[in-house]
């Protein structure tokens, strides 16, 4: 059996998946029925896209701010970042859970940058690149970090960095939360009502990674990492189109309404070749669709909402 000519990887899938109100996506559900599936693939979307262009898996954290960074545009450099997230820690009896705030204004951000960078003085310093925040650290940190998507809604103590700088990173974190606690953006964020920003969340730690080889001939997909990794393969993010002549690799979106419709006609199309295509819907797992499973008139297709709870317990 030849190796697929094509790969979609739709990561965080069955996470969204498991939202009753889902959308029904007939084709996709027919080729996740029929497809073999295989599971020890990585579970978390940068761990994935990371390791589909060729990169090994490490002790250490997924770079995702740096390479995101050069995703949006920036030049390389070898300082350390990390992505920021401002986050309301909400007291809940004896511990603190990690919340989302409302999006933050523009005028919010700019105060928020020019507060911190005033306080740390270069050491350690905030940027704002479309609409993002990236915490450029000192020096580069041995810490493990937790995404925030990960994160929310859980208690803060068991989110918290660990590894071997990852005092020196509480400290950091607990001058942030003194900052913040007098920030004039908060108290206007209080007297209307909003959620305070008093914590911001760092994570995907690292510096940016040297070159490499990867084994696609195009890439499709709007997502700033996946883009910052083509950038770093020398790739050019192009149009999905239905060229299959060259192994391509997609990201979809599986928030994104449109790039399901688009998913939908795909999947059609590709199924109808009797070609070998790989499916990585997360949760650690791989479906790849042969030829044979085309014949597979029997398996019974299950929603995603469904197939999520079974695989993603």
């Amino acid at each position: 059996m030849s190796g697929p000519a094509f790969t979609l990887a739709l990561p965080g899938l069955f996470s969204a998946g498991k939202q009753p109100d889902f959308p029904r996506l007939p084709t996709l559900e027919r080729v996740l029925a029929r497809a073999d599936r295989t599971a020890g693939f990585p579970d978390t979307p940068p761990e994935l896209l990371w390791q589909l262009f060729g990169r090994l898996p490490g002790a250490d954290d997924v770079p995702v701010a740096a390479v995101t960074r050069h995703g949006l545009g920036a030049e390389p450099n070898d300082d350390c970042w990390f992505c920021a997230e401002p986050v309301h820690l909400l007291a809940d009896r004896d511990r603190l859970l990690l919340m989302s705030t409302e999006s933050l204004s523009a005028k919010e951000c700019d105060g928020l940058l020019a507060e911190f960078n005033t306080l740390f003085e270069g050491e350690w310093r905030l940027e704002l690149r479309q609409g993002r925040l990236f915490l450029r650290a000192p020096r580069t940190l041995a810490v493990h970090t937790v995404a925030t998507g990960q994160a929310l809604g859980r208690s803060v103590d068991e989110m918290l960095p660990t590894g071997q700088d990852r005092l020196e990173f509480h400290r950091f974190l607990t001058e942030v939360q003194m900052l913040l606690h007098q920030s004039p953006v908060n108290t206007e964020r209080e007297r209307r009502g909003l959620p305070t920003v008093n914590s911001l969340w760092p994570w995907g730690g690292g510096r940016l990674p040297g070159p490499a080889t990867a084994r696609f001939d195009r890439v499709v997909g709007h997502d700033a990492f996946f883009r910052g990794l083509a950038r770093l393969a020398g790739l050019e993010v192009g149009p999905l189109s239905d060229d299959t002549g060259q192994t391509t690799l997609a990201v979809v979106d599986p928030a994104s309404p449109g790039e399901l419709d688009a998913l939908e006609g795909r999947l059609k199309r590709l199924s109808a070749t009797h070609r070998t295509f790989d499916l990585f819907p997360g949760c650690g797992w791989r479906f790849r669709y042969t030829p044979a499973a085309t014949l597979r008139f029997w398996r019974r297709t299950r929603t995603v909402p469904t197939l999520a709870e079974q695989l993603c317990r």
